[in-house]
């Protein structure tokens, strides 16, 4: 259900509604507006980021994941050290805006990614990188 609203959102904020003679019947803007306001407070909240245990096993994968992703694509290499911070986002997958303190040599740093987890197929995937911070 929470996909179609999606889907069904996207679709009428791209577009305007016309009269024949060209006047506009109904904007997107009214159509958002119509739908009640998220409570940040909510944590099955689709679509809004909520914070997660840094030290969830879960989580702690997905740190060490953006690690060896990392790893794979540039040199120095990095050591996975903890998840510093951590909030997920469900849709059709689980987005981790998460912050990871990995060494780089022996100097310790932040680094902040984002990582897709496929909840069906378990597939991790690294949509961003950054840092140090």
């Amino acid at each position: 259900m929470a996909r179609i609203l999606l889907l069904a959102l996207l679709g009428f904020s791209l577009c305007f509604f016309h009269r024949l003679d060209g006047s506009t019947i109904l904007q997107s803007a009214d159509i958002v507006s119509s739908f009640p306001s998220a409570d940040a407070n909510d944590p099955i909240l689709g679509g809004g980021f909520s914070p997660v245990n840094p030290n969830d096993p879960k989580v702690v994968a997905v740190g060490k994941f953006v690690v060896d992703q990392h790893n794979k694509d540039t040199k120095p290499t990095l050591e996975f050290v903890k998840v510093v911070t951590a909030e997920s986002q469900v849709v059709a997958r689980i987005i981790y805006n998460i912050t990871i303190a990995a060494k780089d040599a022996n100097l310790l740093n932040n680094y902040r990614a984002l990582v897709s987890v496929d909840l069906i197929k378990g597939g991790k995937k690294l949509l961003f990188f950054e840092g140090p911070l």
